[in-house]
This record gives C-alpha cells, structure tokens and sequence, in this order.
C-alpha cells in the first residue's frame, strides 16, 4: 500500500518536473540548458523523492482530508518563502546578507537544501558565467554536493520516520504497535501474546462448556 502510493505521487512529480525540464529548453534558459543534464537530473529526482517522503512524514499526523490540504498548502507557500529568504536573502550574495557560507544546520529541513542547491546552480550560471559540468566533476567542497546528499538523507530520513509514526500512531482502525517494537524484546513478547489469546479463549470456551454440562446434570430434567 505504502509503495503503491509512494510511486504514484513519485510519477506525479516527475511529469510535472519533465514538463517544467522541456519548457525551459524549449525557452532556451540557460538554467535547462547550459547546466549540465547529469547534474540537474540527479537534483530533480533527490527532490522529488524528498518532497514525497516529506508529505508522507507530515501525513502520519493528519487525519483530515482538511487539515491536510491547508498544511500542505501552508508548508509549500509559507516554507519556500522563508527557505528562499535563507538561502539568498539571509546567506546570499546581497550586501545586506550575514556571510556567504551556508549553515549546516539548514540542511536538516529538504526545502531548504533544495532552495539552496537551486541558487547555487542559478548563481553558477547568471554570475560567474560559468554553469556546472558533469556530475563526475562534482567535489564535496563544493556547497552543492552537500545540498544534494542533504536532499537524498531526507527523503531517506523523513520516509523512515513515516513508516514507524504509522505504526505507532492511534488510528481510526487497527491497533497501533508499541513504541519499541522494533526490538527483538517487545517484539517476541507482542507475538507470544497473540498466540496465548486463541488458547486462553479456548480454554475459556472449554469451562463454559464444563459449567454448562454440570450445571445441566445437577438438575433433573422435568
């Protein structure tokens, strides 16, 4: 069900993604077409399966269809914004901006590693004049390699995280896991309690069944 899901909203993204890719050739942006074709694939698609992980992480707290569509909403509008103002305003080329080296810290949120790989490569193309090459050529000094590894560790991360919230969370149907269940100890004994329930439940069968047939031979029919 996870996976099923998982590819679906995955496919969405990558026509959309395709779609913007094609219009900016056709539009001869020198964004889509001087930088290199290895380095933005690698970038749209650490995004894509970033922002899918993303929206399922934010998901396992929301059982609204409403709430879910005003917080995704809310998370894409108001999240970009203050992720651009971070990456360009705050740690920028402005005069105005605190310093040109990007906090680590910032890395931890994928709209943030996103918004700052793409002024990177925008940075690359529109002022040094020089757009980047190959992926081969990519070093880890470079800024850019990190907001790449930083955008791929999320999709891993926020994923992960999903996948144990859904376990663990309260919901409308089922019964949620326990909070370490992912340990050989409260695993074992989360089973070994399911397969004690069927013979208890036989056994308390087996006495009603006694009581009753006592209960009959004690007293004479009439």
């Amino acid at each position: 069900y996870h996976i099923v899901n998982y590819v679906f909203f995955y496919v969405i993204y990558a026509l959309t993604a395709a779609l913007f890719w094609i219009a900016g050739i056709a539009s001869n942006s020198r964004f889509f077409v001087s930088t290199h074709w290895s380095v933005l694939l690698l970038f749209f698609l650490g995004w894509g399966f970033a922002l899918v992980s993303l929206a399922s992480f934010i998901s396992a707290f929301l059982n609204s269809p409403r709430v879910a569509t005003v917080a995704g909403y809310v998370i894409a509008l108001f999240g970009t914004s203050l992720a651009f103002v971070v990456a360009v305003g705050i740690y920028g080329p402005s005069p105005l901006s605190l310093k040109t080296s990007y906090p680590m810290w910032t890395f931890m949120w994928p709209q943030f590693s996103f918004m700052r790989g793409m002024y990177l490569l925008n940075d690359a193309c529109a002022l040094q004049g020089e757009c980047y090459g190959p992926i081969t050529r990519l070093t880890w000094s470079d800024e850019f390699s990190k907001a790449l590894l930083a955008i791929y560790l999320a999709g891993i991360i926020f994923y992960v995280l999903f996948l144990y919230l859904d376990a663990v969370l309260p919901r409308e149907y089922g019964i949620p896991k326990h909070p370490l269940f992912f340990l050989p100890c409260f695993g074992r004994s989360k089973k070994n309690k399911k397969a004690s329930t069927p013979r208890a439940s036989l056994h308390t069968m087996s006495s009603r069944g006694s009581l009753n047939h006592m209960s009959s031979s004690t007293h004479p029919h009439t």
